[in-house]
């Protein structure tokens, strides 16, 4: 699934819980990223790096997930993706709600936007049934502080297993209200091209 949503923020962009959007944009301000980070009593490890191999396109991606887990197989996710030639957050956001509908037509959704505008908030719950993966996405688009396109900004929760799967979106109920919250007011680390930083 992770690949799925992957898919979408790389080749998608080329065709009270919000926050105010100057809070979040100082954390793309920020000099020196991190490769490692703290959310919510979690310690999350900075584990991929990538940008386009074609200079002019700019597109890049990091994501983090907690320390002992990996890329194949996590419980939590932070991704940071920067695209410089795209400036519209809520087209973004639609583009990924399509290809969400398209993947699983029962997928649950909320689109949420900033008063000043300047941010739009994804949040979604889905699963693969045959693959038994249901995950809890949440993502912020805003524009890049330096005015290079946007910045899109992903908190994610997996659960694996049928039963599991069902229980995670039981709590989700409760939970769900408090994590938008959390999301909404992360200082999300900056986005590095160095693929020396992942550990």
């Amino acid at each position: 699934m992770r690949n799925v949503f992957l898919a979408v923020l790389v080749m998608a962009v080329s065709v009270p819980c919000i926050g105010r959007a100057d809070e979040v944009l100082t954390s793309a301000n920020k000099k020196n990223p991190s490769n490692a980070i703290e959310f919510q009593g979690q310690s999350l490890r900075l584990a991929y790096v990538a940008e386009s191999p074609d200079p002019k396109d700019g597109r890049a991606i990091n994501e983090y997930v907690p320390v002992g887990e990996s890329l194949e197989n996590w419980t939590q996710l932070i991704g940071i993706y920067h695209y410089p030639h795209q400036y519209d957050s809520k087209s973004i956001a639609g583009q990924m709600v399509k290809a969400l509908n398209a993947s699983n037509p029962l997928a649950r959704f909320q689109i949420r936007e900033s008063q000043d505008g300047k941010r739009v908030m994804l949040d979604f719950i889905t699963w693969e049934t045959e693959k038994g993966i249901t995950e809890f996405n949440v993502f912020i688009f805003q524009k890049h502080p330096e005015g290079s396109g946007l910045i899109a900004q992903q908190y994610a929760l997996r659960a694996y297993g049928q039963a599991e799967g069902l229980k995670f979106m039981e709590d989700l109920r409760d939970t769900r209200n408090k994590s938008l919250e959390a999301v909404g007011n992360f200082t999300f680390p900056s986005l590095t091209r160095d693929a020396k930083q992942v550990q």
